[in-house]
């Protein structure tokens, strides 16, 4: 594996320097950028976002051997695999009464339908069918769970013929990697095996992976993994000391554990022998069943608390749009998602409008709009307030996005917090007006116009 940490020297506000390992393609896979005047970011960031009313990856690269976009996805083997859009279909189609020609639904949407299975409790790739023909619609079919072949009903106009599956190796591979070894906390990257190496976040290396959260501060925080609370481990010994957390056989470790917020245990080692006791209303009690599954020791002797990381905005030049940064006292230090809009002094993230423009918008993660809230008891007087998302801070811009529905996408200014009673209506019904408890809840005011925002282009290397 060729490990490539490279430096860029990035200045900030009072002329500090902020290294930040940069990004690059490789022969194979390309990235794109979007260029803020000047600001260039990667469109590539790990995981999945609130867009335009779905969850999507927006992770993407575009693989220039097969000339298509992928996303790095993790398959049933283990293995990442840069992997194109794909249908996941729960019920097989076939358009035959012999159940032997595999087509989709849904042509015009996907070119490829993916098989998947569950592994350790996640969704995961497995087969990779491209459509090779559209044809008109003709009845369908699926198997039964009993192997028979049966009609299924089906209102498509057109049907997708799909082809033989693709072979493993005609997706590129992706390694993820963290570092220096040894430090609390770490870079994560990616390393394709045609020496693409891009940043992706932070790794906690007692705890794995974390995110860049606010609750006050800015914090390192792991995803929540498996439990430690005394009730849902087992034990090794009668005095229920020891505690062990259950996975399934063959799924591995957890990254980490946890008790009362803000409260991480760490993973010790695999037991060698299924432990027989659990703690029940309080009480360590012999357990009459010997549980299956592999168990791995949570170390609750030594607990631990999430990192606090600074966080900064860059200053280059007369810039309107500032990338942001997340640094460690380790030297640790993470270009953001999120960028900043000096003009507007608000934090945004790329994305793309519907008209076709890429804005530097507000993130549709970060607030929402509080939608049938009143503010008297007779639920007569509406008010526009919107709820800050758990693990964000306050912005100063909220999105609302109901294009799918019709709406159109808007933004307003946030306003002060609303610290009054809201009420809607609930009950039997939906007929009775009643307080329901809401938190971080701001006023809304005016709607900001598309043309405030910043404008970029998207770029590929």
């Amino acid at each position: 594996m060729r490990a490539r940490w490279l430096l860029l020297l990035v200045l900030v506000g009072c002329g500090d320097d902020l290294p930040t390992r940069d990004a690059h393609s490789g022969t194979r896979l390309r990235l794109s950028w979007f260029d803020f005047d000047g600001t260039r970011q990667w469109e590539e960031q790990e995981g999945r976002h609130f867009i335009d009313g779905r969850f999507v990856n927006t992770e993407t690269y575009f693989d220039s051997t097969r000339n298509e976009p992928c996303a790095p996805e993790p398959w049933l083997d283990g293995i990442t695999r840069c992997t194109p859009d794909v249908e996941l279909i729960d019920t097989k189609r076939y358009a035959d009464s012999a159940c032997t020609m595999r087509v989709t639904e849904n042509p015009q949407l996907f070119k490829y339908v993916g098989d998947y299975d569950d592994k350790c409790s996640v969704r995961r790739v497995w087969h990779v069918l491209p459509v090779v023909a559209t044809v008109p619609h003709t009845e369908l079919f699926y198997r039964a769970a009993d192997g028979k072949c049966w009609p299924a009903p089906s209102s498509s106009a057109y049907i997708g013929v799909l082809g033989g599956e693709l072979p493993y190796d005609t997706f590129a591979t992706i390694d993820t990697a963290h570092g220096p070894s040894g430090d609390r906390i770490q870079m994560r990257y990616r390393e394709s095996d045609d020496g693409m190496v891009l940043p992706i976040g932070l790794y906690d290396g007692k705890l794995g992976r974390a995110d860049v959260t606010y609750f006050g501060d800015y914090i390192a925080l792991p995803p929540v993994v498996a439990s430690g609370q005394p009730d849902t481990l087992f034990y090794a010994d009668a005095a229920c000391t020891r505690g062990y957390v259950r996975v399934e056989s063959g799924c591995g470790a957890p990254a980490n554990a946890t008790g009362d917020f803000p409260t991480y245990y760490a993973i010790g080692s695999r037991a060698p022998t299924p432990p027989t006791y659990a703690r029940s209303f309080g009480m360590c009690m012999p357990l009459a069943n010997t549980p299956d599954g592999e168990f791995y020791e949570v170390l609750t002797q030594a607990p631990l608390q999430p990192v606090i990381v600074s966080h900064s905005v860059a200053s280059v030049g007369t810039q309107r749009v500032q990338l942001q940064f997340a640094s460690t006292s380790g030297g640790v230090t993470l270009r953001l998602r999120e960028l900043y809009d000096t003009l507007l002094a608000t934090d945004c993230v790329p994305r793309k409008f519907p008209d076709d423009v890429y804005r530097c918008a507000p993130d549709q993660a970060a607030a929402e709009l509080v939608p049938g809230a009143y503010s008297d008891p007779s639920c007569q007087t509406p008010i526009e307030i919107a709820q800050i998302t758990p693990g964000h801070a306050p912005p100063r811009l909220v999105l609302q996005d109901r294009v799918l529905l019709g709406g159109g996408l808007k933004i307003f200014e946030l306003g002060a917090p609303f610290t009054d009673v809201v009420y809607s209506f609930g009950g039997s019904g939906g007929t009775t007006c009643g307080p329901f408890v809401i938190d971080d809840v701001y006023r809304v005011g005016r709607q900001v116009e598309w043309s405030e925002l910043a404008t970029a282009t998207l770029e590929a290397d």
